[in-house]
Order: structure tokens, then sequence, then C-alpha cells
């Protein structure tokens, strides 16, 4: 409802057919059904929606998971309590055996893409997880033997960013909440720019 009165249009997509909520919030919003278990139902919602709406930014909640107030969360900080070096494919490894059957997907921007190939261990990654590949621009090269969906968008945080100490500016950006600044800060992490 906050995005619909914002003046965003809406594509609501769901495994029961959710046209009539799209109608509530009026004439420029839309529903579509779709099993998002299904990756040729995925790609040919998504196609329809591209082409009828364009999609800016994508809200996922799909799925089942732990569901629990904010505050009784935790954070996992497994790798920060590893000895240096850290890679990610040993993070990976501590959460397949916390959770093996579990469907892994992990977020990364455009340069971190193009530098996998430069990981420790890049093909342990790829049996396992799908990359969700963050860019503001064209689509990533597909590589063989991994698994990408393409995120493309607009938004000004980036990690590259909170890593540059020449670009200090954006640990004070509006984007970023100060508690997660002060996190940031505290835990030591982008530790160039803090």
């Amino acid at each position: 409802e906050a995005f619909a009165a914002k003046g965003a249009r809406l594509a609501l997509v769901d495994i029961k057919d959710p046209s009539d909520l799209a109608a509530r919030f009026g004439p420029h919003h839309a529903g579509w059904t779709c099993d998002l278990a299904q990756p040729a139902e995925i790609a040919r919602v998504t196609a329809e929606i591209g082409a009828r709406m364009g999609i800016d930014v994508l809200i996922n909640n799909a799925g089942l998971g732990i569901v629990a107030p904010a505050e009784e969360m935790q954070v996992e900080d497994w790798e920060t309590t590893q000895p240096p070096p850290s890679y990610s494919y040993q993070t990976l490894q501590h959460f397949l055996a916390l959770a093996p059957d579990a469907e892994w997907f992990w977020l990364m921007g455009h340069d971190q893409w193009q530098a996998l190939p430069r990981w420790k261990h890049p093909e342990i990654l790829a049996e396992h997880l799908t990359f969700l590949v963050f860019t503001r621009g064209e689509a990533p090269e597909a590589r063989e033997g991994y698994r990408m969906m393409h995120l493309r968008g607009v938004h000004p945080a980036s990690a590259s960013a909170l890593r540059d100490p020449l670009d200090p500016h954006y640990l004070d950006a509006n984007w970023l909440p100060h508690r997660v600044r002060a996190w940031i800060q505290e835990k030591g992490l982008y530790s160039d720019a803090t």
C-alpha cells in the first residue's frame, strides 16, 4: 500500500491470482499468477511484467523461513569470528552444513561477478548456489557452469563505495540508516572506510 500511495505501479505475483488485490490499488496496477518454484514460470512472468510495466524494484517475500519479530533475530557473525583470510567458499560450506537442503543465493554487484573467477574456489560456490547479480546497467555475461540471475536497478548503495577510502561520504549518505552505519563502524566492516 505504501508503494502505491507514493505513486509506484505494482505488479503483484503469487501462486494464487492476485489480480483482485492489484485492482484495489487502481487501474495502473496488475496481478500475475506464478509458481515461484518453477524457473520457466518466473522467466515468463518477468518478461510479461517487463514488457507491460518495466521493473524498477523487486521485492521477494516468497518461500518458507523462520518467522519472528526482527528484534528476536540475530545477525550471523560466523565469518567474522574465523581467522583470516576469510574465503566465501568456507562461509558457504559452514551454512551448507547447517541447512543442507536449503536453496542458496549469493547477492553481488557486477564488479564482483566480473572478479569471481579470481576468488578462491569459485567452483564450490557455483556448485551449490545461484548468483544474484545486481547491475545499474547492462546484463552481466553468463558463465558456463554458473547459475546467475540478473537484477537491474538504480540505488545509491554500493559495497565497493563503502570500501573505497577515497569516497568516505558513503558512510554519511542518507540512504544508510544511522544504526547500520554505527554497527558497520563498531564491527570494523569495510574497514578502509571507517
